[in-house]
């Protein structure tokens, strides 16, 4: 018995390291997302401004 109890507690271990990297790897995605979103729209945003100076 207490080598089915090990046998848990090591499977119990490593879904929840499994969980933790997937964890990790959803806030990398979800970084690099919003800094791709937030140059885009410094790009935008300065590409609108170089037109307002052209107008003036």
């Amino acid at each position: 018995m207490t080598e089915a109890m090990a046998l848990w507690e090591k499977v119990k271990a490593a879904v929840h390291f499994g969980e933790e990297m997937q964890e990790h790897a959803l806030v990398i995605v979800l970084r690099r997302l919003k800094n791709g979103i937030a140059g885009i729209a410094a790009a935008k945003s300065s590409q609108q401004f170089g037109r307002e100076e052209e107008r003036e």
